[in-house]
């Protein structure tokens, strides 16, 4: 990023972070990478276990925090996230960024707007969907949105990471300002991709040259996961031979698992690994597979995507899904229906054509990937702009 513009002193603050690993957490860690190279940026977030702080190139504040039914959250204690506010206002920060309108969020905005902090945020999931599937109510989840749009209301500016996102955020009730900002990634083409490749091949039994389809995503039954079993089993009961990688953690792991067991499936045809992968893990598993099936109707900007077109390999979408709107069926990624059979006939067609998904491939890693020192220099300027508000 220019260190030529005027870089305000900011803090992320996030409901969750490391070791939990998803797209908003590493959204938040490159913000504050990128951001504390040229000035001062920090990471907010509740205390967890297992955590390990002394890596990281900025500062990360640590809310004491009590335990929930949900594992990888934890509830924070207002005292504290208070005086770290206070704490960072003394330091000079002007921008406090949030991204999450849950308890951390609700708590923090006055008081950084009494120490004279512009607030942020951004919005990044379909908070509704995940409240009507843990509550079982959809009464409940509408009185959890309208507590959430009245924080968007509070806040000095609010960002979505696409347009789908913010016409989500629009069907909560929220009517102010949006402002679309994009998400970027790190992830860069090895030179030797093709021994990664090899390597990769090798490492998960991979090396009868079938075709490799991989998801990556928390596992949880939102992310669409049953109709990504479902295509598999109808795959293999038409006779195609296939390999399906699917990876990540989340709490719904067991139950998916058992499903995958259910369907019985054919010695080493689908491998699940319950857990999250590093990045240099990551790119292995994603040189080493041949289509990218992310099938995703809760997902907005989804990370995973522009990580596997980095990594030249091309991805299968729902038609109309936020994930797919910035690609276009056929040139830079494959659309599909939410049927089982649709997606079946469509990943055929896709590697009855090696060429084209070769060329789609490509078209995917010139369109999709951007990096964050590309898309920093915009979010300084539009703190810089909320600041002369």
């Amino acid at each position: 990023m220019e260190t030529k513009r005027e870089v305000p002193k900011s803090a992320q603050m996030i409901d969750t972070y490391f070791p939990t690993v998803d797209g908003v957490v590493r959204t938040v860690h490159n913000y504050a990478k990128w951001l504390n190279r040229a000035s001062y940026s920090a990471v907010i977030a509740p205390a967890q276990k297992n955590q390990n702080d002394k890596d990281f190139s900025y500062r990360i504040f640590r809310i004491r925090s009590l335990p929930t039914p949900i594992a990888e959250y934890r509830l924070p204690l207002a005292y504290h996230a208070k005086s770290v506010i206070r704490e960072l206002s003394k330091e000079g920060v002007k921008i406090l960024h949030v991204h999450s309108p849950f308890l951390l969020g609700l708590m923090s905005i006055r008081e950084a707007k009494r120490c004279g902090m512009k607030v942020i945020t951004t919005f990044h999931s379909k908070y509704r969907d995940d409240a009507v599937t843990l509550t079982k109510s959809h009464l409940l989840a509408n009185l959890l949105v309208r507590r959430i749009v009245r924080f968007y209301n509070a806040c000095d500016a609010v960002w979505t990471c696409s347009n789908g996102t913010a016409a989500t955020l629009r069907s909560y009730g929220f009517k102010g300002d949006v402002t679309v900002m994009d998400n970027g990634t790190d992830y860069v083409y090895p030179e030797n991709a093709s021994e990664i490749r090899k390597i990769g091949r090798e490492k998960y039994n991979l090396t009868d040259g079938a075709p490799v389809i991989l998801f990556v995503g928390h596992q949880i039954w939102q992310k669409n996961l049953k109709l990504i079993l479902d295509t598999a089993k109808e795959l293999e009961y038409r006779g195609f031979d296939f390999h399906l990688l699917i990876v990540g953690s989340g709490y719904a792991e067991k139950e998916i698992d058992a499903y995958a067991r259910d369907l019985d499936f054919a010695p080493g045809r689908v491998q699940i690994f319950n857990r999250t992968f590093g990045k240099e893990e990551l790119m292995e598993v994603e040189l080493a597979s041949d289509l990218f099936f992310f099938p995703s109707l809760y997902d907005n900007a989804p990370l995973v995507l522009r990580e596997a077109a980095a990594m030249k390999l091309p991805a299968l979408l729902l038609r109309g899904s936020n994930a797919a709107e910035p690609t276009v069926d056929g040139y830079n990624a494959f659309h599909c229906q939410n049927d089982k059979n649709e997606t079946a006939d469509k990943i055929m067609e896709i590697f009855a054509n090696e060429e084209r998904r070769l060329t789609v491939a490509e078209h995917a890693q010139k369109t999709l990937r951007r990096s964050w020192d590309t898309i920093l220099p915009t979010v300084v300027d539009k703190y810089n702009e909320i600041l002369k508000k």
